[in-house]
């Protein structure tokens, strides 16, 4: 089992909810998951004057701490962990036991 010491982070979780008249996504109201584990990593692609930065990170959301379920509608969405936002690309499920163990939430 995981050390809930180990879960010192915080994010904001704002879902995909439609589209506005105008065609723009609109989102739902943020949700605060606490405690999360959050991964970040920044790589510099290219060379020279072609160079992009880009920033991907996993958060690891236990049920067991925070009761949140990751699905399909979490695709999309804007994850802000208080320093910028990131955009949720995917997602896994770990079971153990039969039992969801934890998330694997990938941003881009």
């Amino acid at each position: 089992m995981i050390d809930k010491r180990l879960l010192q982070d915080v994010v904001t979780v704002r879902k995909v909810e439609g589209k506005d008249d105008f065609g723009d996504v609109t989102y739902s109201d943020p949700l605060d998951i606490k405690p999360v584990r959050f991964d970040r990593s920044v790589a510099v692609t290219g060379t020279n004057n072609s160079k992009t930065r880009q920033k991907v990170g996993t958060v690891y959301i236990y049920p067991k701490f925070a009761s949140v379920t990751v699905d399909d509608s979490w695709l999309g969405a804007i994850v802000n962990d208080g320093a910028r936002d990131y955009l949720v690309a995917g997602y896994q499920p770990n079971y153990l036991n039969g039992n969801i163990f934890s998330y694997e939430v990938e941003v881009t």
